[in-house]
């Protein structure tokens, strides 16, 4: 498949701060993120590192916290 010919709602990556503004935190949590594992970057250069929207969306999935099932009679 040519790169072209891919189209979808992820076609963007985004950078560190729109990212951060995103999730509403700091650049330096992002930064952590990413060092913990949890945010998988993309180098594009020395200085040029970005974020792929859905892996953004994965780590929201991972973190969000599953409500328990509980019956109140």
């Amino acid at each position: 498949m040519k790169i072209e010919q891919k189209s979808n709602q992820y076609d963007r990556l985004m950078t560190r701060e729109e990212v951060a503004e995103y999730l509403h935190v700091s650049t330096k949590k992002v930064r952590r993120l990413e060092e913990e594992g949890m945010l998988p970057r993309v180098d594009l250069g020395r200085t040029a590192i970005r974020y792929r929207p859905d892996a953004v969306e994965e780590l929201i999935e991972k973190m969000t916290r599953k409500q328990a099932k509980y019956r109140l009679y």
